[in-house]
């Protein structure tokens, strides 16, 4: 399984579309977000459930709160047959470089 920082997912959202999705729960994942148009919010605990949704040729970023779940749902993926990379510091790092989030009027 590889692992990339998020100044490496930037540049790789900035040079073209990638498969990201965020595990995090669907209400964390509401309150706020990566500011990205292709992300998909698929909660950990659903991932078996929406495999299929997931595109087994192309690499699939994976993001969550702080990076250690989406090393879990990496080896989970790899394991399902898919290629993967883990972003290390998650949506909190994300927050704290880039400030880049969409927030849900509530």
């Amino acid at each position: 399984m590889r692992e990339i920082t998020i100044e490496e997912l930037k540049k790789k959202l900035d040079s073209a579309d990638i498969q990201l999705i965020d595990i995090r729960p669907s209400a964390i994942f509401e309150e706020g977000h990566v500011n990205i148009p292709s992300i998909k919010n698929i909660p950990f605990r659903e991932l078996p459930h929406h495999l299929q949704e997931l595109k087994k040729k192309e690499t699939v970023y994976i993001l969550c709160s702080h990076g250690n779940s989406s090393l879990l749902a990496a080896t989970f993926l790899e394991e399902e047959g898919f290629d993967t990379v883990s972003v290390i510091g998650g949506t909190e790092a994300w927050k704290e470089k880039y400030l880049k989030r969409t927030y849900s009027k509530k």
